[in-house]
């Protein structure tokens, strides 16, 4: 329970970070980097949850598992740029210095999840 919440807190924080970064620019730029940041977080926090070890030393991911994810990725990223995702959605097409905001986010996601992961571990094993 303990890990759940310190997750949770985590994709608070960057969720606070994906409003403020930008919630001023207009609430359909907001809506959609934050559909597809919310979404490439959570992809990254499955493959980061799956083991107790560092992602990259950890037992590589089940093929079907890296194939879903890398698809859902790519999905999520083309979603906005659709003519689907613009009328159902109003997505606007993201510029590219927001695709790589999102990315640096996510990856800073990443290793905020990964290393709250680890220092979970580390203390419960002491614990033990």
């Amino acid at each position: 329970a303990l890990m759940a919440i310190i997750l949770g807190i985590i994709s608070t924080v960057f969720d606070f970070i994906f409003f403020a970064m930008f919630y001023r620019i207009s609430p359909s730029v907001l809506q959609t980097n934050w559909f597809i940041g919310s979404i490439l977080t959570e992809l990254i926090l499955l493959l980061s949850i799956r083991t107790r070890m560092v992602f990259f030393k950890a037992k590589r991911p089940a093929s079907i598992l890296i194939w879903l994810s890398g698809l859902a990725a790519i999905v999520t990223i083309l979603i906005p740029f659709t003519q689907f995702g613009q009328k159902i959605f109003q997505f606007i097409r993201p510029s590219s210095n927001h695709l790589w905001i999102i990315l640096l986010v996510v990856t800073l996601y990443f290793i905020t999840t990964e290393s709250a992961k680890l220092l979970y571990y580390k203390f419960a094993n002491n614990k033990e």
